[in-house]
């Protein structure tokens, strides 16, 4: 039975007009209004708690009728602007109903009223917040507090805070928010020796001996999250595996998905950036791990979520340096890494294709890079290799113009001498077989125009000779077809007008 009555439903429903209300429908919308009822009590005393309140006010009530998107009960304010019933309704003479009084409003009285002054219109000012690490002294970020390390005590508890202060510090000298999950951070410092920190450590003793009131600003270092620090360390081992054990294909298929896909890896981006430049750095001789680097950042560049243009310096060294670095794993003869210089190729091509809005000179630079290591005698074969694929990716008309132009010098004067040692005849092999592809698939889809400039054809020529081709044949087949074919379309145009 429920605890609402249904005459009160009765009574209600021939206040809307509805007379002679079924006895078994009243009985039916007592039970749903007690049940509404409770709902809204229940969800009040949520209100309650979170307020950390014993006591339900009319203001959680309300609440709780705002999260069910109801009405709130209007009249009944609670806590300081709470006031007795009386001065809130009136009282009909002895009796005890109560109604709201309407006061009487003068609309001359409006009008002769002077009008509000108009709010501040609102404005938007950008700022930084904080650039590689360290926050800009500017009013709008909050200044960074670091307590004088005066004391031998204060100096070993509070080293680890004078190397990573935070943003917000209180005056007794903890930190808001500070837990000790955020320890686990992987930051990246910058390698330095052994002696040259010490000697940091003595100039700053001596400093804070010479004026003790000096303030010691640190760089400012951004905390990770429990869950971003167990998410890098997942991604991180699902590619490499964990020291001693083979990778899983599998947990290294989702860490790459993650690394695609994911949306929430802005903030871990500047510590993977480094993972990457550090890893390189350490493994030149790894031919699986720097594999492992390809493809991750490259899955980095094709995630949409994240914006890599501010890593952009750091991350082309190591994506070069597996173009055209000398030694990329431990056997040269042996192992491919031909496969991975290409990989690598057509990654910074990429890179330079997608931000050459933004710097223009990008693509320019990374040509004459590759440019100086192909005709740079004193390079092996392998930087070689690389120069000569990253030009080739760049499309057919950069391989005309920095590749062509200088292949006869390479044949004559690096290739020749280079050949002559037995133990670079694998090397040799694989930079003639890359240059044959190149210039089969320039005779083929470069443009006309530019294979014809510069005596291009007296080059194809040559190259011809030296590395046994026929693009020369394929040039002058498609000039022919080229010229059979134009007054063939301009005698169907004149018939057809």
């Amino acid at each position: 039975m429920s605890l609402y009555p249904k005459d009160a439903v009765k009574v209600a429903a021939e206040a809307c007009g509805i007379a002679n209300l079924n006895d078994d429908v009243a009985q039916s919308v007592a039970a749903d209004l007690e049940y509404r009822l409770r709902e809204i009590v229940q969800e009040a005393g949520k209100f309650t708690r979170h307020s950390r309140r014993r006591k339900m006010t009319t203001d959680d009530v309300n609440s709780a009728l705002k999260s069910r998107n109801l009405e709130p009960i209007y009249g009944y304010p609670s806590g300081k602007r709470a006031k007795s019933v009386e001065s809130l309704f009136r009282r009909a003479g002895d009796t005890d109903v109560f109604y709201m009084p309407d006061s009487t409003v003068s609309l001359a009285a409006i009008l002769k009223e002077p009008l509000p002054k108009l709010p501040a219109p609102a404005t938007y000012k950008a700022h930084w917040l904080a650039i590689d690490g360290v926050q800009p002294a500017i009013p709008q970020n909050p200044t960074v507090a670091v307590e004088s390390l005066n004391s031998n005590d204060a100096r070993s508890g509070k080293e680890r805070q004078l190397q990573a202060p935070l943003l917000v510090q209180s005056k007794n000298g903890a930190t808001d928010g500070a837990t000790e999950e955020a320890e686990a951070v992987p930051t990246f410092l910058p390698m330095t020796s052994a002696n040259q920190e010490e000697d940091n450590e003595q100039d700053d003793e001596d400093a804070l001996d010479e004026d003790d009131g000096r303030q010691i600003k640190g760089m400012t270092r951004h905390l990770l999250s429990r869950e971003q620090q167990l998410l890098f360390k997942h991604v991180t081992q699902g590619i490499f595996g964990v020291e001693g054990q083979a990778v899983n294909e599998e947990d290294r298929t989702q860490a790459l998905l993650a690394l695609e896909e994911d949306p929430g890896l802005h903030q871990l981006l500047p510590f993977f950036i480094e993972f990457v430049t550090d890893k390189v750095a350490a493994n030149l001789k790894n031919l699986a791990v720097l594999r492992s680097i390809i493809a991750m950042v490259d899955r980095l560049v094709k995630n949409s979520h994240i914006f890599l243009e501010p890593y952009l310096h750091k991350l082309m060294p190591p994506l070069m340096t597996c173009i055209v670095g000398k030694h990329l794993c431990q056997d040269i003869a042996q192992e491919d890494h031909w496969s991975l210089r290409q990989e690598a190729a057509a990654l910074v091509v990429s890179l330079c294709v997608k931000f050459n809005d933004r710097y223009p000179d990008l693509q320019t630079r990374v040509i004459k890079t590759m440019l100086g290591a192909f005709l740079n005698v004193k390079k092996p074969l392998s930087t070689q290799y690389g120069a000569v694929a990253c030009l080739k990716a760049f499309g057919p008309r950069v391989a005309v113009m920095y590749l062509v132009d200088q292949l006869q010098f390479f044949l004559h004067k690096v290739l020749v001498v280079k050949a002559k040692d037995q133990l670079q005849a694998k090397s040799v092999a694989m930079v003639k077989q890359l240059l044959k592809d190149t210039c089969l698939e320039l005779a083929k889809e470069a443009d006309l125009d530019l294979l014809q400039q510069h005596d291009r054809l007296n080059v194809f020529k040559a190259v011809d000779a030296e590395l046994e081709l026929s693009t020369s044949a394929v040039i002058r087949t498609r000039l022919q077809e080229t010229q059979t074919t134009t007054p063939a379309a301009t005698t169907a145009m004149e018939q057809g007008e």
